[in-house]
This record gives C-alpha cells, structure tokens and sequence, in this order.
C-alpha cells in the first residue's frame, strides 16, 4: 500500500513539473513579446549576416572537424548495415552446408531488432 501511494506522489510531481516547465516557457514567451511589443528594434539582417561570416571565418577548422566526423559516421553505419547483411547471408549459407534439415537462427539482414527481442 505504501508503494502505491508513493508511487502516485511521484506521479503527481513528475506530471506537474511537466506542466509546471510548459507554462513557464508560457510565461516567458509572453514577456518577452510584451517587453518588445511596441517598440521598433534596430536589428538589421544584412549586417547579423556578414557579421556572422566574418566570425565564422575565423571558426573554420571546428566547422571543419565535426562535418569530417558526421560523413565518417555516417559512412561507418552503411558499412555495418552493410557488413551485418552479409554475415547473414553467409551464417544461413553456412548453416545450410551443415545441416540441410536445420532451420537456423534467423538472423536479420538488417541490424534491427526483431519484435521479440526488443526491449
């Protein structure tokens, strides 16, 4: 008994933290917009713009780093999607030579989970 009710304490917390944390984004949203509402801003986008690239130029090596480290990455997962297909191509060939009568594990091509193994 003294699990469930501090079970649906908890729940009672974590649910109004949840919308506890919405209405504050809410809340500041609005006084954001009623800070500025009326007022003219002096922002102009031609000048953030080659601000931007003018900073951006000297933050080159960075920028160069983590698109090097996004195409490898994205290279390694072809290549292990690539490489589990074949092994299972391979284990059902080689399970086929051993024992013609043997249904085998049923490995998936891919490297998802079937629907009973998932967590």
């Amino acid at each position: 008994m003294r699990e469930g009710m501090l079970r649906e304490a908890f729940n009672t917390l974590r649910v109004g933290f949840k919308y506890g944390a919405f209405a504050y984004i809410a809340y500041c949203g609005w006084q954001s917009v009623s800070a500025l509402a009326g007022k003219t801003t002096g922002a102009d986008l031609d000048l953030v713009v080659r601000a931007a690239i003018e900073i951006g130029k000297e933050d080159w090596p960075p920028w160069a780093i983590a698109g090097f480290m996004a195409i490898w990455a994205v290279s390694e997962r072809r290549l292990r999607q690539w490489r589990t297909a074949s092994l299972a191509t391979r284990n059902v060939e080689l399970e086929r030579r051993l024992d013609s009568l043997r249904e085998g594990n049923a490995m998936p091509a891919s490297d998802n989970r079937r629907e009973g193994n998932r967590p």
